[in-house]
């Protein structure tokens, strides 16, 4: 079995929708290098930012957590 962090479905869903780190985090309001920490494993985000990325991902807050696959689950 795989197991992947939220960085890497983070970045998985980013480059999925061919979308740079800046991109995303302006969709976000967020800076860049906070996005870069989140992909690296350097830092998580907090429940409000990850409400933020599921929305800007088009994700449920589940998968990036790792609880569903894409798209499936309850939270987000």
């Amino acid at each position: 079995m795989v197991t992947t962090n939220i960085g890497e479905r983070i970045r998985a869903c980013r480059d999925r929708l061919g979308l740079s780190q800046r991109e995303l985090a302006t969709r976000m309001g967020r800076d860049q290098v906070t996005l870069s920490r989140w992909e690296l494993g350097k830092a998580v985000p907090s429940a409000s930012a990850l409400g933020d990325l599921s929305s800007a991902l088009g994700v449920t807050t589940d998968y990036l957590l790792g609880v569903s696959a894409p798209g499936t689950g309850t939270g987000g």
